[in-house]
């Protein structure tokens, strides 16, 4: 038994280390880490689970398939997205889709900046996800899609409304606005288990939170950075687990 939970782990890991190499040629599928295989090693059968940003349909979809009696509370303001999340919403029962995105302001609503569609299949790359924030980078034309209102929603009121005592995971891919939202947040962090987040290596919008100020808050916070993807040395995938819950899997005695 103890020989084959050190190979799961020794997967998981290699996973893991593949995913902090920076690849300037952009995202090789096969180097790819699999986020969910990773945090479901760490996860209760009944977590809560929040996801804000406009592609999350297949990430929640997924997430409510392996874990049953998970509750998925998944924000997007994609039209299309919202779309598909609603629809496994009608076959998973622990979805439940809102259209509009969680931030740290009181409810309301505000201007959606989108992204146009990029030429590379999202699959072999990566997308620039839409913000509340104002693009300013015009080296990149696909950042100036169509703008429009929004409903916006506190996330400490949605989670009191919500009576969410704890929250397992959270997944942010908010355009640069992702750090002002943990900070809003402190209270769930200290019970949170695992947090997967945007993160960004150039100023391509307006008041944009870059990486080195969000990883020196989530270690202060007492999280470690398990994996770390990096995109043309612009946007990446960052995924980072509550260090006791590392200590307890990577640094066990048993292994």
């Amino acid at each position: 038994m103890k020989f084959v939970k050190w190979i799961a782990i020794s997967c998981i890991w290699i996973h893991s280390a593949y995913a902090v190499k920076i690849r300037k040629e952009g995202l090789i599928p096969s180097y790819r880490p699999d986020k969910l295989k990773i945090i479901l090693c760490f996860v209760p059968y009944n977590t809560t689970v929040i996801i804000v940003g406009d592609r999350i349909a297949d990430f929640a979809s997924a997430f409510a398939r392996k874990k049953e009696c998970a509750n998925v509370y998944g924000f997007t303001a994609g039209d299309h997205d919202f779309k598909r999340l609603d629809d496994f919403g009608r076959q998973f029962p622990n979805i439940k889709p809102r259209f509009g995105q969680l931030n740290n302001i009181r409810d309301g609503s505000q201007l959606f900046y989108s992204t146009l569609a990029h030429d590379i299949p999202e699959e072999f790359y990566y997308h620039f996800s839409g913000s509340l924030l104002k693009p300013k980078d015009v080296r990149r034309p696909f950042l100036f899609g169509p703008s429009y209102q929004i409903p916006t929603f506190n996330f400490l009121a949605f989670c009191k409304q919500q009576k969410l005592s704890k929250i397992h995971v959270i997944r942010l891919d908010c355009g640069g606005n992702e750090l002002r939202i943990l900070k809003s947040i402190q209270k769930y962090l200290r019970d949170a288990v695992v947090v997967l987040l945007k993160t960004y290596h150039q100023e391509i919008r307006e008041g944009i939170n870059q990486f080195p100020q969000v990883h020196e808050f989530m270690t202060k916070q007492g999280y470690e950075l398990l994996s770390h993807y990096i995109y043309d040395n612009v946007i990446g995938d960052a995924l980072y687990v509550k260090s006791k819950y590392v200590s307890a899997v990577f640094r066990s005695k048993e292994l």
